[in-house]
């Protein structure tokens, strides 16, 4: 084989295997999402057609700060060492008199070593066993996001010191923004 044939051959099998690699992050985020729309137990559909989604998904900027995008697939950021991150954003509505809209947002940032994942959201670690997102085991890393927004809901503006890591603002989202 030539030398350069054998560089184009290598190029194929690396091109090959990192695009399955980057389908396999995809999964594993699905995985995540799905389990995490089970578990809080959203609504498939938005109320109205021109109500915003609960769930949204964010694109992390490399710069800081996301970017809202219509699908997981776009949200999902894949990196050379083998890591990966999203954001979520939860569109939390008030009931009764007072209307008022807000969006919670939150990372995940996973890292995949050999047959272990490491995801990280919310301040916490979880290493997982990993073979393939099919027998990954997501359902303690849903009930940890729910917690910690739950416990970012009882924060107040008057408490000394912030009690949350979800990206919660004080300050209602805009209709235009949600």
């Amino acid at each position: 084989m030539q030398p350069y044939e054998e560089l184009k051959k290598a190029y194929t099998i690396q091109v090959t295997e990192n695009q399955a690699f980057v389908q396999e992050n995809f999964n594993i985020a699905s995985k995540l999402v799905s389990n995490l729309i089970a578990f809080l137990d959203l609504p498939s559909t938005p109320k109205t057609p021109d109500t915003p989604p609960i769930l949204q998904f964010l694109r992390p900027k490399l710069e800081g700060g996301f970017a809202p995008v219509a699908q997981l697939e776009e949200a999902v950021l894949s990196f050379p060492e083998g890591k990966f991150q999203f954001g979520l954003g939860l569109l939390l509505e008030t009931d009764g008199e007072v209307q008022s809209k807000q969006v919670a947002t939150f990372t995940y940032n996973c890292d995949r070593t050999g047959d272990q994942i490491t995801v990280f959201v919310l301040g916490k670690a979880f290493d997982l066993p990993f073979t393939s997102s099919d027998t990954l085991e997501v359902g303690e890393i849903s009930e940890f996001v729910f917690k910690e927004l739950l416990e970012g809901l009882n924060w107040r503006i008057s408490d000394e010191i912030e009690k949350t890591r979800v990206g919660f603002d004080v300050t209602p989202v805009d209709e235009d923004i949600a």
